[in-house]
């Protein structure tokens, strides 16, 4: 299992929604786009160099297949520097790695909670690809510090649903994996992931 803190751990005090916020009527709308974006085909294909692949396909999907390995153990790690979260952010527990069986390092992360959602910081070595549940209509390019990353937007401006932002490296791809964070929160994260060995 994943190192974990017997307790979350603030570490950013304060709140990413205005005060007076009202989820209740985002999630009404998020709803309703859920089941919109549902009824859409996942996108499949390459943005800002990062591929994209459907859950649905993910274990019919040869390339994945070689991209991952079997984990054998968790260690504790600290290769990736996370320079930026949201207010009201707590630590579920410290940076992990995966390792596989040979030896080698799967993946690196982080794990969050805010007071509204979650969201997990990712390297993953090897491909820089990933899997996602998204229509095309919610996937676009955009430049993030300086470079091309793609962005799944969640379903709603607010933040409402899952939405997904990541950037190629020469070792894999980062990945910010969001629940009820605005794109605004999610790309400041990605802008202010740094690591030395990725």
């Amino acid at each position: 299992m994943p190192p974990t803190y017997g307790e979350p751990v603030l570490i950013k005090g304060g709140d990413y929604w205005p005060e007076g916020f009202s989820f209740a009527s985002v999630a009404d709308k998020g709803t309703a786009l859920a089941a919109e974006d549902a009824k859409k085909p996942d996108f499949e294909g390459t943005i800002a160099g990062v591929r994209l692949y459907s859950f649905a396909h993910a274990l019919s999907d040869s390339a994945v297949d070689r991209k991952w390995c079997v984990v054998d153990r968790f260690v504790t790690a600290d290769d990736v520097v996370i320079n930026y979260v949201p207010p009201g952010t707590y630590a579920n527990g410290p940076e992990y790695a995966g390792i596989c069986l040979d030896g080698s390092v799967s993946f690196i992360q982080q794990d969050f909670t805010t007071k509204h959602g979650s969201f997990e910081v990712k390297f993953y070595y090897g491909e820089a690809a990933f899997g996602h549940d998204a229509s095309a209509d919610r996937i676009v390019e955009q430049a993030v510090d300086g470079t091309n990353a793609v962005v799944i937007k969640p379903l709603t401006e607010e933040g409402f649903g899952r939405g997904w932002v990541a950037e190629a490296s020469g070792q894999g791809v980062f990945v910010v994996d969001g629940r009820n964070l605005p794109v605004s929160e999610l790309t400041r994260i990605l802008g202010g992931i740094k690591c030395s060995g990725c």
